[in-house]
């Protein structure tokens, strides 16, 4: 009888194995990962809060830059739940953006309730589908979680193992269980090499790859610290920044070099 009971407890010790979901998924910035306990957790919620009032729709770039990482890991859609205070200050998300970002526009279903009430029961409730591939919860300050809701919704995300990004205006109430609470704010990218191909004499060189700072305010995993990262439009992947030396040369800098004879260090002009 207690063999057999040891040969029960090892076939479902070896089922619960087999379709074990990862505690996270990295998302390819080393350190902000190692910090993070491994990356973004995916049976539960992680709050995006902007550094200040101006970078609330760098918050939801970052956080869809995010989203799109979970999503290449993941089957099923992403659900976005758009407050409708955000959408009326900073415009509508449109599948153009959505597809810069790597994420299919076929894969996405935006929902955009009436009152902040309903935004948050939009959460609780795509959180709680099984299947869902990501949950992005687009607040303002008026449709914050508190204590009793903010529970609900992260035991949802842990029995159906769905990873919810909430990308939060600057006074949206803390999402007291999170398993992180991040700040971000937009930090100058790269410009790319056709751009300063085409126009290496303009002064300030345009906006080249979203980049952001990610400073983590809490996180269960106990990691702390401010990281930068930037999205490669080439690869629709986060990256951590590449030191100065390994950015790539200015083309008219490679000519000179050459026709000088000498090797010359790569130059990289700020956006």
């Amino acid at each position: 009888m207690a063999g057999s009971v040891e040969q029960l407890r090892t076939m479902v010790g070896a089922l619960e194995t087999a379709h074990a979901v990862p505690a996270c998924l990295p998302l390819g910035v080393a350190g902000l990962d190692a910090a993070l306990g491994g990356g973004i957790a995916v049976n539960g919620v992680t709050q995006m809060m902007p550094a200040g009032a101006l970078d609330e729709a760098a918050t939801l770039h970052c956080a869809l830059g995010m989203a799109g990482q979970l999503l290449a890991h993941r089957h099923g859609d992403l659900v976005i739940v758009a407050d409708g205070a955000q959408i009326g200050q900073w415009g509508m998300i449109h599948a153009r953006g959505l597809a810069l970002l790597g994420i299919d526009p076929a894969r996405v279903l935006l929902v955009t309730p009436r009152t902040p009430a309903d935004v948050r029961a939009c959460v609780e409730e795509a959180a709680r589908s099984a299947g869902i591939g990501a949950v992005l919860g687009w607040l303002s300050s008026k449709s914050g979680f508190e204590l009793v809701p903010a529970r609900r919704v992260q035991l949802a995300a842990e029995e159906a193992a769905t990873p919810v990004l909430l990308a939060c205006a600057l006074r949206t109430a803390a999402f007291a269980p999170a398993r992180a609470r991040l700040s971000v704010c937009p930090r100058p990218g790269p410009v790319p090499d056709w751009v300063r191909l085409l126009a290496p004499d303009i002064p300030l060189p345009p906006p080249g790859d979203p980049a952001w700072t990610v400073e983590i305010i809490r996180a269960r995993s106990g990691g702390r610290g401010r990281f930068a990262l930037e999205f490669d439009h080439a690869s629709y992947r986060l990256r951590d920044p590449a030191p100065m030396g390994d950015r790539a040369a200015h083309p008219r800098e490679q000519e000179r070099a050459a026709d000088q004879g000498a090797v010359r260090p790569a130059v990289y002009r700020a956006g």
